[in-house]
């Protein structure tokens, strides 16, 4: 845990450089500092369920810290008919609080075909985020864990990076009320960070493609809304490990929502979630302490050219690392939601009920197995305007 302070200030404008009866154009540009500074850190390691180790007193202290960045955009806009082309470029600077630097450029690049009922846009971009804080200072501060000197033997982290193409076609008011958009892309993502019980390493790739498609139907008294999205990753090696599929990602999501105004004081609406079935990859934590175990073994007999049992340490090594990922599927689900909201003059009283069917169903995460949801539950909400 911890207190931070971030300040920031930023400059922005823009400028049109041509209007004609052909050509718009319009550039817009900025720049941003902001500085952080984590004022007081703690940690507490527990275990044997009860227990808490001591905190090392030079911990606090060695993790405190601050780091400015800068950075500074360019865009353009330019439109010629029924063409428009957007691309813009941007700058960040940042100095670590280690004292690293980092300088990293973020291109974008869209165009974009606009036509009366239609529209047809292609883009890529590349953009970045760099690791937070509190993983760097993690890795750093681990050695004192073990009462080694801060800064030995720590992984340095760097920023994570994903390129994205996307080619979006939409259409409106083909019947009226009515519009949609569908969107492929692919996603290339790099040096992704995962989680190691408690350090941090840029080890992942991931390469995913996939298409989305979105509906509205609006009318005076009603509407409804409707959302799919299919997603496959091709490419993934989470835990160094090839997998090759979704990772606690469903390959179909889809949302649909529902609205009715009955009266001009009552409003009632409804909410329907989908996700297809879903496999959930975690590091088994019980396999790989035995793996760590394993490998200290192997070294200690090959120190002491006890070359048969090490091998026959290496047989089962191989045979635990086979174990280490920890596979479970996630059935599919629908999530159904209702509510109400009734208006009476400044008065406004709202009823939702969520999961309304009380289904059963678990999410998960990158270091977390398979967790229970909540079951239906009720929020009843007024408000009253002044």
């Amino acid at each position: 845990s911890g207190q931070e302070q971030n300040y920031s200030f930023q400059l922005k404008g823009d400028y049109s450089y041509i209007s004609s009866a052909h050509h718009n154009g319009n550039l817009s540009f900025g720049t941003e500092f902001s500085h952080f500074q984590l004022e007081d850190v703690r940690y507490a390691l527990g275990y044997n369920f009860v227990m808490i180790a001591p905190e090392n007193p030079l911990i606090p202290e060695s993790g405190k810290g601050h780091e400015n960045s800068y950075n500074a955009f360019l865009q353009l806009k330019h439109q010629w008919h029924s063409i428009i082309l957007n691309a813009g470029l941007r700058f960040d600077h940042k100095k670590r609080a280690d004292g690293r630097t980092l300088n990293e450029f973020s291109p974008r690049i869209a165009f974009i075909l606009l036509q009366p009922k239609w529209n047809i846009k292609f883009s890529y971009s590349r953009s970045f985020v760099d690791a937070p804080y509190l993983y760097r200072k993690t890795n750093e501060l681990l050695p004192l864990l073990s009462s080694e000197r801060a800064g030995d033997n720590f992984s340095v982290l760097n920023p994570e990076f994903v390129n994205s193409l996307q080619l979006t076609f939409a259409g409106s008011e083909w019947a009226k009320g009515f519009n949609f958009e569908i969107n492929g892309f692919y996603n290339r993502a790099q040096d992704l960070i995962m989680t190691h019980i408690i350090e941090h390493l840029n080890e992942a790739v991931n390469k995913t493609a996939g298409v989305e498609v979105m509906t509205s139907y609006h009318k005076r008294k009603y509407s409804a809304e409707f959302n799919l999205t299919w997603m496959h990753t091709f490419e993934s090696n989470l835990f160094t490990k090839n997998i090759d599929a979704n990772n606690n990602t469903p390959a179909i999501t889809s949302n649909v929502v529902l609205a009715w105004q009955p009266t001009p004081r009552l409003k009632l609406f409804s909410n329907v979630l989908f996700e297809s079935k879903q496999t959930s990859y975690n590091l088994d934590l019980t396999q790989m302490i035995l793996l760590t175990n394993i490998v200290n073994y192997i070294l200690e007999d090959i120190a002491k050219k006890n070359y048969e049992s090490a091998q026959e340490l290496t047989d089962e090594l191989i045979r635990v690392k086979e174990t280490i990922i920890h596979q479970e599927d996630m059935k599919a689900r629908a999530i159904f939601n209702i509510g109400a909201e009734y208006k009476w003059g400044n008065l406004t009283l709202g009823l939702n009920v969520r999961n309304l069917f009380n289904t059963q169903y678990n999410r998960s995460g990158m270091n977390t197995k398979l967790i229970p949801q909540k079951g239906r539950w009720y929020m009843f909400d007024i408000a009253y305007k002044f």
